[in-house]
């Protein structure tokens, strides 16, 4: 999520983000692509993993071709417990369905580089401010404790079986539950609405008062 003086952007299209490159290997609209859309960015060809170089070299470019664009206000979102997903489940421990500790390890490890970053970044950019959005918490959380949030699937989704369907494999013929606000996952990746309420109210408690210091606001 990006903002200027005038205007806020959160840009999300089935999977797709502000870099070209994930748009063309998804098919989907790209940023440049979007009507619109004045934003310009250069794509990257690497694949980043959770090293300290790699968290640097992303985010170093993103954020200052944010920043040369006239966004003052970013939130950079950190990994949710990725071990957690009911595909890594499937992919990685179909009979016992638990969740996985290095895959959740991994997006720890991304996400403490990048809250170290984000205030380095924030200081070379004049008039800035950068946050670190921590969507593992609140997610772990509702997998932890899933009946004090009013759930009670967390291992599998509500699209087809549960277990692989994701995206479009998720259609209007595809088998439903009956009632999504029980479910924390909508297919084998995605949260449900439910799980996107709590997390947003978690982030709006956590991030809107810390951007009462940014000038341009």
């Amino acid at each position: 999520m990006a903002n200027d003086l005038k205007t806020g952007v959160c840009f999300a299209s089935a999977g797709s983000g502000y870099d070209d490159l994930t748009s063309s290997i998804s098919g989907v609209i790209s940023m440049n692509g979007e009507p619109g859309a004045t934003l310009r960015l250069s794509p990257s060809r690497m694949i980043y993993r959770p090293g300290v170089r790699a968290v640097k070299a992303a985010n170093n470019v993103y954020i200052r071709e944010l920043y040369e664009l006239g966004c003052r206000g970013i939130i950079a979102s950190g990994l949710p417990p990725i071990g957690c997903l009911p595909i890594q489940m499937t992919a990685k421990s179909p009979l016992h369905r638990i969740c996985l500790e290095k895959e959740n390890s991994d997006s720890q490890i991304y996400n403490q580089k990048l809250q170290k970053l984000l205030p380095n970044l924030q200081a070379q950019h004049p008039g800035s401010k950068i946050l670190y959005a921590d969507i593992y918490t609140p997610i772990s959380d509702l997998i932890n404790n899933p009946h004090e949030y009013g759930f009670e699937e967390i291992k599998k989704g509500c699209c087809g079986t549960g277990l692989l369907e994701a995206g479009p494999l998720c259609t209007t013929k595809s088998p439903m539950c009956t009632d999504t606000s029980q479910y924390i996952f909508f297919d084998s990746i995605h949260p449900t609405e439910s799980t996107y309420y709590h997390i947003t109210e978690y982030l709006v408690k956590e991030l809107l008062p810390k951007f009462s210091t940014v000038d341009s606001f």
